[in-house]
């Protein structure tokens, strides 16, 4: 469903005239709705929805510890970092292992990473940051959460709406269901139900985003199939 289409039905909804564009409209109700389209959007973005993770794999280089983001990169997913060269995690390290890594020579340590700023450089910005420092050309794999939550209809991903025709990520009756009660707000009219009639439906929508597995009492293996139905007393 597009951007102008959820307009049109959200404004039916609390009875104020449907647009019929959004983007490049200039009457005050119909930017109104776009402005809490784009609320609505920017505070699901940042859900840890399955449906906004992406890969990214990247090669290092010898005695370069320090290696770009994706340009749409919100936050990592824990545990998701391996060296696909040598087959092993990449582990993230606390700022208090980090400084005894850094501080101790003689020892010898797995590879683990931290998003630190480039402080060398006029700009200050979150990097990829291995030690020990690579020492030759190797793989790095991560998933990560992309900000990224619309989608234009040539399949350009972006971080807003931009055209009428562009979609969103997102349930589209959950994302109604919050610029309804946005709008409401903003107009000065009564809003609890509906934002309570969102807030549920939201956890609804979270809890069926993606495939999530299992988990067992003995570590998260697979149930043993030859355990018997009696006689464990």
């Amino acid at each position: 469903m597009t951007l102008l289409t959820m307009c049109q039905n959200v404004a039916e909804e609390v009875g104020i005239k449907k647009p019929s564009s959004v983007i490049s409209s200039t009457d005050a109700t119909t930017v109104r709705l776009y402005r809490q389209a784009i609320r609505v959007g920017a505070v699901l973005a940042k859900r840890n929805w399955h449906e906004l993770i992406k890969t990214h794999s990247f090669s290092t280089s010898a005695s370069e510890p320090q290696y770009s983001l994706p340009s749409d990169y919100r936050s990592m997913l824990p545990d998701t970092a391996w060296n696909q060269t040598t087959d092993k995690k990449i582990y993230i390290i606390s700022p208090t292992r980090w400084s005894y890594e850094k501080s101790v020579t003689t020892a010898t340590f797995e590879d683990g990473f931290r998003l630190l700023g480039n402080d060398t450089g006029p700009k200050v910005g979150a990097l990829f940051t291995i030690h020990p420092t690579p020492a030759a050309v190797e793989t790095i794999f991560y998933q990560y959460y992309s900000k990224n939550w619309v989608e234009a209809s040539d399949g350009t991903q972006k971080a807003a709406f931009t055209l009428d025709a562009d979609i969103t990520a997102f349930d589209t009756d959950l994302f109604e269901m919050g610029m309804v009660w946005r709008t409401l707000k903003v107009m000065g009219q009564p809003y609890d139900e509906e934002k309570a009639d969102f807030d549920r439906q939201l956890e609804i929508c979270l809890a069926q985003s993606g495939a999530t597995e299992s988990l067992h009492a003995d570590g998260n293996r697979t149930a043993l199939s030859n355990i018997p139905e009696t006689g464990f007393g």
